[in-house]
This record gives C-alpha cells, sequence and structure tokens, in this order.
C-alpha cells in the first residue's frame, strides 16, 4: 500500500477542500492536534488544504482567533471563514472585513450542526451576499432519512433550492448527500444545477460511486475532500486511484478543480 501511496503523490497534485483543524471535546486527538495534521499534509503530498476550524463551527471569537492562529502554522493552509446563523451580525462582519483577502477562499456553513434550514430567514442576507459577492460555499449535506434528526436541516435539496435561487454562489455539498439513496438522487441536483460542486469527505467511498458520477456529469464538479481527521486520507488516495475513470478525471478531481475553482497558484 505504502508504495502505491508514493506513486500517487509523485503523479498528481493533491489539494484537500474539506479539512478540519483544532479539537472537539469528544475526540481523542492527542498531543498537538494541527501539528499532527500538518504532518499528515506532508507525509500524503498535498500542496494545499482549505479548512473549517472546529472550534469556529462551535463558537463565535474564539472559532474566528483559532482560524487566524492555524493560517500562520503554514502556508499551504487556506481557510473557510465559518457562517453561523446563530450569530449572524459576528458572521457577517468576518465576511465583510476578510472576504477578498488572501488565503481566505471561501464560506462554511453547517445547517445541521446550528439547526437552521437554509432558507431560515438568519440565512437569508449572508445568501444575498454570497450572491453578490460570487463566493465559494461549503455546506454539510446529508440524507435526512437517517438516525440523527438535525441531519434534516442539510438536506441536499433544500440546499439546491437556494443555489437555483442564487446563481452566482458556488455551492459545494459535502459528503455527496451522505448516506443511501441520496448518494445517488443528487446526481439530479448536479445535473440541473451547474454552479454546485460536490465532495465525497468523510467514509463515502462506495465501489463504483465515482464512476458513476464521472459518467453522468463528467469529472469537473467533483472536489477530493477527506474530512480528516474524522477520517483516514489513505482511503480517499486509494480509491481516487483505483477508479476506473480515465487519468485527466484523476487529475481534476485530486486538484486541479480545486486549484481552479479557489485560484490557487
Amino acid at each position: 500500500m505504502e508504495q502505491r501511496l508514493k506513486k500517487i503523490m509523485e503523479k498528481y497534485q493533491i489539494i484537500d477542500s474539506h479539512l478540519h483543524l483544532g479539537v472537539l471535546g469528544y475526540m481523542n486527538i492527542l498531543g498537538d492536534p494541527d501539528g499532527s495534521m500538518l504532518k499528515l499534509m506532508e507525509k500524503y503530498g498535498l500542496d494545499y488544504a482549505v479548512f473549517s476550524h472546529h472550534a469556529a463551527l462551535a463558537s463565535t471569537t474564539f472559532g474566528w482567533e483559532k482560524t487566524i492562529e492555524a493560517l500562520g502554522k503554514d502556508s499551504k493552509l487556506y481557510a473557510y471563514i465559518v457562517f453561523n446563523p446563530n450569530h449572524g451580525d459576528f458572521g457577517m462582519k468576518l465576511l465583510e472585513e476578510n472576504i477578498g483577502k488572501e488565503r481566505f477562499s471561501g464560506v462554511k456553513i453547517h445547517p445541521s450542526w446550528h439547526r437552521c434550514y437554509p432558507a431560515d430567514a438568519r440565512y437569508k442576507r449572508f445568501w444575498e451576499y454570497a450572491h453578490q459577492n460570487k463566493l465559494v460555499v461549503l455546506s454539510h449535506s446529508w440524507n435526512p432519512d437517517v438516525a440523527n434528526p438535525d441531519q434534516k436541516y442539510s438536506d441536499p435539496f433544500l440546499l439546491a433550492d437556494i443555489a437555483k435561487k442564487y446563481r452566482d454562489i458556488t455551492l459545494i455539498l459535502a459528503h455527496g448527500g451522505g448516506r443511501g439513496a441520496y448518494l445517488y438522487k443528487v446526481l439530479d441536483i448536479l445535473k440541473e444545477n451547474k454552479n454546485i460542486y460536490v465532495d465525497f469527505a468523510g467514509d463515502i467511498l462506495l465501489p463504483g460511486l465515482l464512476e458513476d458520477y464521472v459518467d453522468a456529469i463528467g469529472s469537473k464538479r467533483i472536489l477530493f475532500g477527506t474530512d480528516m481527521p474524522w477520517s483516514d486520507i489513505r482511503y480517499h488516495l486509494l480509491w481516487i486511484e483505483g477508479s476506473e475513470i480515465d487519468e485527466k478525471d484523476k487529475r481534476n478531481i485530486f486538484g486541479l478543480n480545486a486549484k481552479r475553482l479557489f485560484k490557487l497558484t
């Protein structure tokens, strides 16, 4: 396996568009979590990574401070500004003061974590601002028909309604819609909305799934995302490399799509 991984690193530009830094209370990450993540990035050949900080998902001022601190640790790191609709004034202030600055690549939202539907009035000014400024928005998305009731807030079809209304937003559906039939229902969303991208961050690594997506929509709106530290980067590298898709499609997914989308050099 290590030899296969080494060949992948030598062959492709690799950009992780969905990575997390920092800790959560119920995650057992020993030692220096950010230092460990940077070592993994180096070990597995990541050219860049766009992250959202765990602390920013769970808090406001502290989360922002940790995001800025993390950016100072490595020039390969780029950040999403996390927008929490329950603290909308704070979030809008961050956007207005920082969007357009170097190494801020877009915005992360998590409707399930923040228990707020995408069409809720608390999101309205954010969507309008994102549309006016043509922002890239990474959103958690998941099948609502699962045990966790909070996943209903991140139904990809609710997010697709937003993308249809605000066509100048580039929306990334994280996790390919989550679980079960939604992994394939999301394909209909992607066919209808050219401003929507997708990643398979986490444990969304079904045999044949990537091939079906490339057959249906091509490879230029599929991003490489791992969800580290929630998943192991090695599975993602090997899953894409072992997929029965063309070489140009692998290059797009591993890094070229993210390079174009986030305007990385």
